[in-house]
């Protein structure tokens, strides 16, 4: 994976910083909905690993696939609230920003969102490609990658981009409790408030 030190500018001011990783790490952490996932994502940072690069083939089944893209179905999970289907579609090439794609890897990619709407009968939903600066995007993986929406109409359906500055500053809360915990902290010797803050996500 190539260096990112550097590589964006970041909207939001970093609180703090876990060894061996970027600023760019620490804003995909703030996405990270439940402790395992934390954890999980703070692994594969610091072993320089990208999700998207060192694919879990356990995890997620890849349903369409050529020389450029791969695309698959999210566990359901990990899926959101009012989604009939979610599926990602991104590069095998670990690229951060759609202008590195070669007129070729945009062809492929045009070959495999047809291939789904083919296999899974997409009559509507929308696309939101998220690329480059992590502040910007919102993305849990700095990798170009595609996420594919249909809602099943009981409810809204949104992704995403950027947030307010009052959830950004409590998602930092939340990370930084997860830390604390990932540190070996006891759950029992956390605050009330700390508590509270990570309910239902342990």
């Amino acid at each position: 994976m190539p260096e990112r030190e550097n590589e964006w500018r970041y909207a939001v001011t970093v609180p703090f910083i876990i060894p061996g990783l970027t600023a760019g790490d620490m804003e995909t952490l703030l996405t990270k909905r439940n402790y395992a996932y934390y954890c999980d994502s703070v692994k594969r940072l610091q072993n320089g690993e990208c999700a998207f690069c060192v694919f879990d083939t356990s995890l997620n089944q890849v349903l369409v696939e050529n020389d450029s893209w791969r695309a698959w179905s999210v566990p359901l999970k990990f899926r959101k609230k009012h989604l009939k289907a979610h599926f990602v579609l991104a590069t095998k090439r670990h690229v951060l920003h759609y202008s590195e794609l070669s007129r070729e890897e945009w062809m492929d990619q045009f070959d495999v969102l047809q291939e789904l709407h083919k296999q899974f009968d997409i009559s509507g939903g929308g696309l939101v490609t998220r690329f480059g600066d992590p502040a910007l995007n919102a993305c849990s993986v700095q990798h170009l990658h595609t996420n594919i929406v249909i809602p099943d109409c009981t409810g809204e359906v949104a992704e995403t981009l950027a947030k307010t500055p009052e959830k950004i500053a409590q998602a930092w809360q939340i990370m930084a409790v997860y830390e604390k915990l990932r540190q070996g902290t006891p759950v029992e010797n956390l605050t009330d408030e700390e508590k509270k803050l990570v309910e239902g996500r342990l």
